[in-house]
């Protein structure tokens, strides 16, 4: 009995030391999973989802002075820009080049006729300075008649003490005496304000905006066509990217509550970026993400003062490279440039619904509806140390097996976050890191971007299989007598294809190629017995990416054929007796 209870107890002590041991590693093992994934941030993206096409806010600011920078606009071209703001006639005579909407300062050349922001003082002459506006917009018209403002800016960043030295109630006054020169010279002109550095939400005066727009309809009954600010931010919280779409909110709900009447004004942010983040990929992803989420209808880079070494120069990218886009040599790409090529390239396809786990890593996602190539452009920035950024893509749809992925990386700089900045050329685009067949499980795709560093910038191509091929050619015909198929295929990615045919009989033509995308080719067979047959085909690429099946059916008729007029039997028969055989005449359509 003793001897019984002992061996009970030391059997249940051990069961419960297994389990507790077992208990512990469980414990230990979820702590190391849930810290992987603490560690770990996370996308998702809906590859079926519909937000409307993506509209470009890719504007430029100024580009060219008196210095005639040279400029490759092929390069410039390739970036589609939407909108572009500025005041030298210069600059102007460069953005006419390209199908962008203009927004015009005609109040700079007064400012600089009197030697600069710090001492120009409209209120003291405000004739003066209505001829001087009145005489700009003449000019403008003059030297580009054909290509005139879409948008008139009335006076930048009047909440700078630099920019506006003048009191409140003169800096109205010198809004609406602006906005009435304008519109009497031209009435369906669109009038653009209050453009200030920086937007500051609950801020009295023009610092806040709403105070000032209540105020210029309260005193003069100036409404503006579209409210303008800069975000020209970087590191600091109440300038992040991030909290573009908050502003944007705040200031409409403010718009709404203020004014009775309908007024929906566009929103301009004609100026964004700071200095020390305006050349780093991944804060350009950032701003160019937020933008869009916001719904801003305009948006402009910003220019800066930067440096580069071997030989060292300095510039202004304001009057040369065009904003950090290229060099100064008017034709080297900058990382950027390939970001906002990418952003280009992305126009009018299908945005996707995508969340984050972390706000400062974000991806511009697209479908393309014509060939379902799906585009992701990634961007994080802020970040103190490297992460893996984890990518899930759901409901993918478009491919039962599996996809081809192509990864690219647009490399940052801690240069890039200097003052000045450091301009680094990129001539030869992004760099490849990866391109590989995946697999779709449950309609799901798992991408993983290792070791992803602040301020880079990915792209990450989602290329379906090719299409199935289409079939054609006879199907019925006779044994031994060769017959021509065609097949054609198109490739998403563009990629060459190879054809794999089996013609039902045994024989194959086995993955003939390559051939371009798109290009109809032409396989002859015949088969030795009689019977029905599938003909099936299927492609892949130059990655080895595999289409389905497509099929066929044709038969090599048992029964025989006539042809009447390679039969001389029938022929003399019919001839002989003209008048017998009715029925198989009709039958053959004897005539």
């Amino acid at each position: 009995m003793g001897k019984t209870v002992k061996r009970k107890y030391l059997i249940v002590g051990i069961i419960f030391l297994f389990v507790g041991t077992f208990s512990a590693n469980s414990v230990e093992d979820s702590k190391e999973k849930n810290q992987m994934t603490y560690q770990q941030e996370s996308l998702w993206i809906n590859a079926v989802s519909d937000l409307g096409s993506l509209t470009l806010r890719n504007g430029f600011l100024n580009g060219r002075d008196e210095s005639q920078a040279y400029y490759d606009e092929e390069m410039i071209a390739a970036l589609d820009p939407e909108e572009w703001r500025l005041f030298k006639y210069q600059s102007y005579s460069l953005a006419q080049n390209f199908p962008v909407s203009i927004t015009y300062l005609p109040s700079e050349h007064y400012v600089w006729s009197q030697g600069g922001y710090p001492y120009a003082n409209p209120w003291e002459d405000w004739d003066e300075y209505e001829a001087y506006v009145l005489y700009d917009l003449q000019v403008v018209d003059i030297y580009f008649p054909d290509f005139p403002p879409e948008y008139y800016d009335i006076w930048n960043e009047p909440d700078h003490p630099y920019f506006w030295h003048g009191t409140y109630a003169q800096l109205l006054e010198l809004f609406y005496r602006t906005y009435t020169v304008i519109k009497e010279y031209k009435p369906e002109a669109k009038v653009v304000g209050p453009s200030i550095s920086w937007f500051r939400p609950g801020y009295p005066g023009v610092a806040g905006i709403i105070d000032f727009l209540v105020d210029l309809d309260q005193i003069y009954g100036v409404r503006f066509d579209a409210i303008s600010w800069h975000e020209n931010g970087g590191t600091a919280s109440s300038t992040q990217p991030d909290g573009i779409p908050t502003r944007a909110q705040y200031l409409r709900s403010q718009i709404q509550m203020h004014f009775l009447s309908n007024y929906t004004p566009e929103f301009h942010v004609n100026e964004f970026m700071g200095k020390q983040v305006h050349l780093s990929p991944g804060w350009n992803v950032g701003f160019l993400y937020y933008l869009e989420k916001a719904h801003i209808d305009r948006a402009m880079r910003s220019c800066w003062w930067v440096y580069s070494y071997a030989p060292y120069e300095s510039w202004c990218d304001c009057w040369e490279g065009l904003n950090g886009m290229l060099m100064n040599d008017g034709e080297t790409p900058q990382p950027a440039y390939w970001v906002w090529q990418t952003f280009a390239q992305m126009k009018d396809q299908i945005k996707l619904n995508d969340s984050s786990s972390d706000a400062h890593t974000n991806v511009i996602a697209t479908r393309n509806t014509s060939t379902n190539v799906i585009t992701l452009l990634f961007g994080r920035y802020l970040k103190t140390s490297s992460n893996n950024v984890g990518v899930t893509i759901q409901d993918y749809s478009y491919s039962p097996t599996n996809v081809r992925i192509k990864k690219e990386i647009i490399y940052n700089s801690p240069d890039f976050y200097t003052d000045p900045p450091r301009a680094i050329p990129m001539p030869n685009g992004p760099e490849l890191v990866s391109e590989e067949i995946v697999e779709v499980i449950d309609q799901t795709i798992q991408i993983m971007l290792n070791d992803y560093a602040d301020g880079d910038a990915y792209i990450v191509t989602i290329y379906p299989p090719p299409q199935v091929p289409q079939i054609t050619g006879i199907v019925n015909g006779k044994i031994k007598i060769e017959y021509d198929y065609s097949f054609v295929s198109e490739n998403p990615s563009g990629n060459d294809v190879f054809y794999y045919i089996d013609w039902g009989d045994g024989t194959v033509n086995e993955w003939i190629g390559p051939y371009a995308s798109g290009e109809k080719i032409t396989v002859n067979h015949s088969w030795e017995e009689k019977g029905s047959f599938t003909v099936k085909a299927k492609t892949k690429d130059t990655t080895n990416l595999e289409s389905d099946w497509a099929y066929l059916d044709v038969t090599m008729p048992k029964n025989v054929i006539f042809q009447i007029d390679s039969h001389r039997i029938l022929n003399w028969l019919f001839e002989r007796f003209p008048y017998t055989f009715p029925i198989l005449r009709y039958i053959l359509n004897y005539q």
